[in-house]
């Protein structure tokens, strides 16, 4: 029996892959747990009962939908809110808080060099009911979020490109720039075709390795990335409440009536600074 102790941040990530492995096994369904039950989780694995409560209110009713969670060039992240009281108003209304949300996190880029090249831009689109978002960085990493009405909720959908191919053939292609150089020194001290190409194969053998696992750990923090983005912008989905129609609104001075204006019923007026 491993008498190690854990950490709570190792109970969590325990637990969490302990789901995952059963999900994908023979026996793995989808009956879950309850709250109660999940309390009963916590409070055995020493985490307070009342932040998972917390944590479940902020959670509401968002849920991940089943998606792949990268390809060769492109990495995935889906989401579902649910809002039975769904309308216009209340869509038009989350459409601008994920929009607010997105450009206070991505920015724009300020270089005229870049924003003439479409490098550090944001633009969004509405096509119908759906709302579509991109934004291309620096680097030229695209990141696209679709938001549209689904049954009772809102359905969110965000991709971002991590490379032209695949880690392996990216790897080697990158991995030929060293290697060429290597074998270019190496032709210049020693000017035998030999010792060139063993150079040269030894340059890939080194970098092509290293440079994919470079790689596929980029990929996999890029992943993590835009996973908790869309957590984020599913609660704020969740959280946000239409605001309601504005009251009637005091006239300007301009707008008054001379006459009125130029009675001795007028009110003193007072300046506060903020």
């Amino acid at each position: 029996m491993n008498g190690r102790t854990y950490s709570r941040k190792e109970i969590a990530a325990l637990m969490e892959r302990a789901a995952e492995l059963q999900s994908h096994g023979p026996t793995g369904d989808e009956d879950g747990l309850t709250l109660d039950e999940l309390e009963a989780v916590a409070a055995s694995s020493g985490i307070d009962p009342a932040a998972l409560r917390q944590a479940a209110r902020e959670m509401g009713g968002v849920s991940r939908e089943a998606t792949d969670e990268q390809s060769d060039t492109q990495i995935f992240a889906e989401r579902f809110v649910s809002l039975p009281d769904l309308n216009d108003e209340s869509l038009a209304a989350v459409t601008e808080e994920v929009i607010i949300e997105l450009r206070h996190r991505f920015g724009n880029a300020t270089d005229p060099v870049s924003r003439m090249l479409g490098y550090g831009i944001q633009d969004a689109e509405q096509i119908g009911k759906t709302m579509e978002w991109r934004h291309t960085s620096d680097m030229g990493i695209v990141t696209t979020v679709q938001m549209r009405p689904r049954g009772d909720g809102v359905q969110l959908r965000m991709s971002q490109n991590v490379g032209w191919a695949s880690p392996m053939a990216s790897s080697f292609a990158y991995a030929l720039i060293p290697a060429v150089l290597a074998a270019v020194v190496a032709m210049i001290m020693v000017k035998t075709g030999f010792v060139v190409l063993g150079v040269f194969a030894v340059a890939m053998l080194v970098f092509s390795p290293l440079i994919r696992s470079i790689d596929v750990n980029w990929r996999a923090k890029k992943d993590r990335e835009l996973e908790a983005l869309a957590d984020r912008l599913a609660r704020t989905i969740a959280t946000t409440v239409p605001k309601s129609e504005p009251g009637p609104q005091r006239p300007l001075l301009d707008d008054l009536d001379p006459e009125s204006t130029a009675s001795g019923d007028r009110q003193p007026s007072y300046r506060t600074r903020i």
